[in-house]
């Protein structure tokens, strides 16, 4: 045996050993936009919650998976009252019964988000899905039981802490706020010809992955819900291929450009679309560096 081979084999059986995860080593500036993109990912599911409520927690119970494992995990029982709504059809008063999972990442590896910890007597605010008026789970992941001003203060300091390491490692920067908002391609019925104003926009995109040559997109194409399954998939492929190719031929390498038709699949809902346009397919433009 080699001896990188047998030094690889060595690090492998340690770490089999002594059960810490083995895992890529990723720059840093990957890992700080993979928490960037998780808490970002929680205000999405915010917005999707069955309800938002204020909750008072009366009882609090849990069970911890004792052992090696990253993470470790504690199943949780919470009983809370409900003191008001914001969002939904609870009314104040109600007794839920929240059961979920909360994973404490105690191990090496990159920042992840915990579900807080709930305590007899705390008030919070809470973004649930209910399969009935009494039984619930979280909604938004490690999002599900802090305030806006809380999560909006961790969505800036995620962002800084990726700035500031793709600046270290000379990493891309993030695509401006307002390529992120305005990333969706929109096709009339059946159509898969682009319109004026998406070659104006397309060309913003273009502007931007010039400048930043390590950025990869994903294409998501989604068709309309009135078409067949087979008809979906073949006019989003097309849809997909049409903006790839202005892509392209405006200087975007087509290593750097990922095809995904979709068809009919809407579940979760294409990220940045319009709720009004749910009847038209669209072309989303994802960032994922």
């Amino acid at each position: 045996m080699q001896k990188v081979g047998l030094l690889t084999y060595l690090i492998a059986s340690l770490i089999a050993m002594v059960g810490l995860p083995a895992r890529a080593v990723m720059p840093p500036y990957h890992e700080a936009l993979a928490a960037l993109n998780r808490v970002m990912e929680f205000q999405t599911l915010r917005s999707r919650a069955d309800h938002v409520v204020n909750l008072e927690v009366t009882n609090a119970q849990f069970s911890r998976i004792i052992g090696n494992q990253c993470p470790s995990r504690e199943d949780w029982v919470i009983e809370a009252k409900v003191i008001s709504i914001v969002r939904g059809e609870i009314a104040p008063g109600n007794t839920l019964r929240i059961q979920y999972t909360r994973n404490l990442y105690r191990c090496p590896g990159p920042i992840r988000e915990e579900i807080p910890e709930l305590k007899l007597g705390q008030r919070v605010e809470a973004y649930l899905n209910c399969q009935t008026n009494q039984n619930c789970v979280p909604a938004a992941l490690a999002g599900s039981f802090v305030d806006e001003v809380t999560l909006q203060a961790l969505v800036v300091k995620r962002r800084e802490d990726y700035e500031r390491e793709a600046a270290k490692e000379k990493g891309p920067n993030l695509p401006p706020d307002f390529l992120q908002r305005d990333n969706a391609i929109y096709f009339r019925r059946a159509s898969f010809e682009l319109q004026p104003s998406d070659h104006q926009l397309l060309r913003l995109h273009v502007q931007y992955l010039a400048k930043e040559p390590r950025v990869h997109i994903r294409l998501l194409s989604y068709a309309e819900p009135t078409m067949s399954r087979e008809s979906a998939f073949v006019i989003s492929e097309k849809r997909a291929m049409v903006v790839q190719r202005l892509l392209v031929d405006s200087g975007v390498s087509p290593s750097r450009i990922v095809i995904m038709p979709l068809g009919l699949e809407r579940n979760p809902p294409p990220p940045s679309v319009k709720t009004n346009t749910s009847l038209q397919g669209v072309v989303v433009i994802d960032y994922g560096l």
